[in-house]
């Protein structure tokens, strides 16, 4: 059974029972963020089924901002949210998958002569454009975990990134650059956010995270 991970902002709002929220004490200024995890087979129902959760859903998203964490296509098609976060791990899943791997075929056939970093960097950007195809918003793609304490090795792989969905015809203004949440990390934010590239923070740090 598959968990496909909605995130949601809400401002001074009850989260629902379960969910994780993170208050910044600024009621009003800045909307704080909470995340639940929905069991994509609860929403699968057979036809003419109506399940509560659904409904939970549709209400999340007249009130709150729907950001999807996967990296699976069709999930996101299917859930329709307004934002989308990947991460390498979500990534290796779904390009294990049978339907989405066309997007490596088509990666290792066009550039069999790139290094594993840049590989790497023209997959995530793939997926990362198959999703922009699909949401009103913005999607983030997350630099290497190994960058997590080099600062110029964050901002170097970020700007790759970002030069790669330019490059398809993405602004921007568009992709998060996900960032790890270490002191290099920060810096390497301050930096790109200064040159216009948005970025967000993740907790985690290493590869066995």
């Amino acid at each position: 059974m598959s968990v496909f991970k909605l995130s949601y902002y809400s401002c001074c709002r009850t989260p629902p029972a379960g969910a994780a929220s993170q208050q910044d004490g600024r009621c009003g200024s800045r909307p704080a963020r909470a995340t639940v995890d929905y069991i994509d087979s609860f929403f699968h129902a057979e036809p003419g089924v109506t399940h509560n959760m659904e409904t939970q859903l549709e209400a999340l998203r007249r009130h709150t901002t729907v950001v999807a964490d996967t990296g699976d296509i069709e999930a996101i098609r299917t859930y329709r949210p307004t934002d989308a976060t990947t991460n390498p791990t979500l990534i290796l899943k779904a390009v294990q998958k049978e339907e989405y791997r066309y997007i490596l075929d088509r990666i290792l056939t066009d550039h069999r002569n790139a290094d594993v970093v840049e590989k790497t960097n023209r997959l995530l950007v793939a997926f990362g454009r198959e999703i922009l195809d699909i949401i009103p918003g913005r999607v983030s793609t997350e630099v290497d975990a190994r960058l997590s304490f080099d600062v110029n090795g964050s901002i170097d792989r970020a700007h790759d990134l970002i030069a790669l969905y330019e490059q398809s015809g993405i602004p921007r203004e568009r992709v998060l650059i996900k960032l790890a949440s270490t002191w290099e990390g920060i810096q390497a934010a301050r930096q790109l956010q200064s040159e216009g590239i948005r970025c967000n923070m993740t907790l985690l740090f290493s590869l066995p995270q």
